[in-house]
């Protein structure tokens, strides 16, 4: 339904987990990979010059994401998640269904990425409904000039102040 990366083979964590014992605390893991933004500092932009794709966003279904957490739950002593993801909440229809069945079946806080121009009302909702209590949001400069002219990022200052109210608000 979202792309190809739930074809790929379950994550074999234990390799990290044997290494060392802190990795058990936390679990990291990613639900999506691309970006629809394009920031001359990020090396996807480049990477798009290299590969095919009309969006360059790829995504996991929201059950593949909850089942590779909930097989490693008995493995891990697992009371935070880290989503490393480029972007988490580009698309609000699959952040919908991630929060529901992430918000019913885990419970588990997590943390992930955001873009200021991606955290509308809706999303900031939805990542609250999921047990979302930390994102890190990239911001750049505060210099429109410096931002939008030679960093390429889409966002205004004042899209950027929404986004944290939003998100202090949920």
């Amino acid at each position: 339904l979202w792309s190809g990366l739930d074809e790929l083979p379950p994550p074999d964590k234990q390799i990290y987990w044997e290494e060392h014992p802190l990795f058990r605390i936390g679990y990291n893991t990613f639900a999506q990979r691309g970006c629809p933004e394009r920031c001359s500092f990020c090396y996807k932009t480049a990477l798009r010059r290299v590969i095919d794709s009309p969006t360059y966003e790829w995504r996991r279904a929201p059950e593949h994401v909850v089942e590779e957490i909930e097989r490693n739950r008995g493995e891990a002593d697992i009371h935070f998640i880290r989503f490393i993801d480029d972007n988490f909440t580009t698309n609000p229809t699959w952040l919908r269904d991630f929060a529901e069945l992430y918000g019913s079946r885990l419970k588990i806080p997590f943390w992930t990425q955001v873009h200021p121009g991606a955290i509308t009302p809706l999303t900031s909702q939805l990542l609250k409904q999921s047990g979302c209590v930390d994102v890190q949001m990239g911001v750049q400069s505060l210099n429109e000039d410096v931002r939008s002219g030679i960093l390429k990022r889409s966002e205004s200052i004042k899209r950027v102040e929404r986004a944290i109210e939003l998100l202090h608000e949920a």
